[in-house]
């Protein structure tokens, strides 16, 4: 069944009385090298039955074994991966489409067909950190006489490939960035401004913007992936590769998550269901952050606090937006700007991730914000 095709995806709509919803971005592909393209960039081997001609079976079942896919549609997708991976786990918001899935993925063992809303799953349920074992995890005995609790856990990765509507864009990438066991790599299609703007550098100048070619600024958005992980964009998408039409082109983005956590900033308590203190800002500030956060969570969480505050007026000088949104007196904001070496009357889209770890660690460190 060739679902890259009009005709055949118009066929099969009409057989469950299903149709594209603009609202929530149904568009399908139909480009066949776009499709390799996507593949190429999750770096997934070629289809199971090419090896197995070339006795390469072991191989086979020692590459990634899981890939999560988000909005499948029909499967064009899906078939492709199910043939390259041991697992392919995919979430399908639509009812109808999740019933076309079952008949177009029918000959593929290894497909798992989720009903429901990714932002409201938990991914643990199929993707937990550990597999299993006394504290979670998939026990690696280096002799027998070791006991199970002392066995080195090893966590299951697994890639997340998705085609992604607008409106779901930014939840869906941040979901991911703060899962326990967050993804190996991310290929995503998205709107083609939307990679760009994920993947903007800082830039000081306009003239500087011009001769570099670049269009997106550094965003709230930008600056909260790029705290978590490396975004490229692999290629650029036209808009005719879909069915139907829609009104912009997309982007393939590749997203990385950092190996290691940002040097002097901590990542939140793994037990969100313990009784966590409130953050304790001087200034009156605290409303800005969630009602609970451990002391380990609290460099993150003031982090983002103050990255928000800072682009509340992304046209007015990060100072002024830092005081009015923080609560603090304008001069300690000067000096802790100048402390790490930025000027007073830049704004928040010339500043690296870098940057904003500085003034993080200067307002701590100085008392002036709390945890």
């Amino acid at each position: 069944m060739d679902l890259l095709s009009p005709k055949t995806i118009k066929e099969l709509l009409a057989k469950y009385g299903a149709a594209p919803l603009k609202r929530m971005g149904q568009n399908f592909l139909i480009n066949k090298g776009v499709l390799e393209k996507i593949i190429e960039a999750a770096g997934l081997q070629r289809p199971v039955e090419v090896r197995l001609q070339q006795k390469s079976l072991k191989s086979d079942f020692n590459r990634e074994g899981v890939v999560l896919e988000i909005g499948p549609g029909l499967g064009s997708l899906t078939q492709e991966l199910a043939k390259r991976a041991k697992k392919v786990i995919a979430i399908e918001k639509d009812r109808k489409f999740a019933k076309i899935l079952k008949e177009t993925m029918k000959e593929y063992k290894n497909v798992e067909i989720i009903e429901g809303d990714v932002l409201k799953i938990d991914i643990s349920n199929y993707i937990p950190p550990f597999k299993k074992g006394g504290v979670g995890g998939i026990l690696q005995k280096k002799d027998k006489s070791t006991p199970a609790l002392l066995y080195k856990r090893r966590e299951l990765k697994y890639k997340l490939v998705a085609n992604l509507p607008y409106y779901i864009t930014s939840p869906v990438i941040r979901k991911f960035l703060e899962e326990k066991n967050q993804p190996k790599e991310m290929i995503l299609m998205v709107q083609k401004e939307v990679a760009q703007r994920i993947c903007a550098s800082p830039v000081r100048s306009s003239a500087e913007r011009s001769e570099g070619g670049q269009t997106a600024r550094m965003s709230l958005l930008s600056v909260s992936v790029q705290f978590y992980a490396d975004p490229k964009i692999i290629s650029y998408v036209k808009k005719g590769s879909f069915w139907p039409q829609p009104k912009v082109d997309s982007a393939i983005l590749r997203i990385i998550p950092k190996a290691t956590p940002i040097p002097g900033l901590h990542p939140d308590d793994t037990d969100n269901n313990a009784p966590q203190p409130p953050l304790k800002l001087r200034g009156g500030a605290r409303e800005l952050l969630p009602e609970r956060a451990t002391p380990s969570g609290a460099s993150r969480r003031l982090f983002f606090a103050i990255v928000r505050a800072g682009f509340s007026a992304p046209r007015k000088q990060l100072a002024g937006n830092l005081a009015k949104g923080l609560k603090i007196e304008r001069y300690i904001i000067e000096e802790a700007l100048k402390n790490a070496e930025i000027s007073p009357a830049q704004r928040a889209e010339t500043l690296r991730v870098e940057d904003w770890i500085k003034i993080v660690k200067y307002l701590i460190s100085n008392e002036i914000l709390n945890a």
